[in-house]
């Protein structure tokens, strides 16, 4: 669960300079999980985003509804302020969009895996970092949410670890060594099995035959 009071102090000291406190009602921030400061930096907020269209204040305006819940409106706040900032190019909106449509929200969000895999594509664009491409590249593979292609797994793979991200290296060169592999050949269900029997082996998993 994030901590909301480092998420605050870390996600809303982006606007430094002063605003005047604009005229907003306040009864959808005035309860138990709104503190004094949290409805400051939420007004603060609130004006960049009206005065500017500002992507980093609409992602501050969603964290403030998914976590703090002001109000029963607050998960069709969250999403439309985070929808708007995702398509805005604000990543971290996008990917907490991916892990919403991933896991689910209760009843009111079933999983999506189709869903999520558009937001984290989104998000990848936006921020192509090794750890978000790792995670499309196993989506790819496994076909969870969209169409299998190992070789776009396998481009995610390489461009991680261009960046010299040591985990991606590795995935790379598993997935290259199941796609050359003649006894594998083109059966993505043998190729998936074989990189995720070397993914657990890497974790230290034993298996019965070794």
């Amino acid at each position: 669960m994030l901590d909301l009071t480092e998420c605050y102090e870390r996600e809303f000291e982006c606007c430094s300079r002063p605003f005047e406190q604009p005229e907003f009602p306040l009864s959808e921030v005035e309860n138990k999980n709104v503190s004094k400061t949290a409805r400051t930096q939420f007004y603060r907020f609130q004006r960049e985003f009206l005065r500017e269209q500002n992507p980093a204040a609409a992602y501050g305006l969603g964290l403030f509804y998914r976590y703090r819940r002001p109000c029963g409106e607050w998960l069709l706040r969250t999403l439309e302020y985070w929808t708007f900032a995702a398509m805005m190019g604000e990543w971290r909106a996008a990917f907490f969009l991916y892990q919403m449509f991933h896991c689910g929200e209760g009843e009111q969000i079933p999983e999506d895996p189709e869903r999520a895999f558009q937001w984290l594509l989104k998000c990848y664009e936006s921020n192509p970092a090794p750890n978000i491409g790792n995670l499309l590249a196993r989506r790819y593979l496994s076909g969870n949410g969209t169409e299998r292609d190992a070789r776009k797994a396998q481009a995610c793979y390489l461009r991680g670890a261009e960046q010299g991200d040591v985990w991606s290296l590795h995935e790379l060169k598993t997935l290259t060594e199941a796609l050359d592999d003649p006894s594998l050949g083109l059966d993505l269900d043998a190729v998936e099995a074989h990189c995720r029997r070397e993914l657990f082996r890497s974790c230290g998993v034993k298996f019965r035959d070794e």
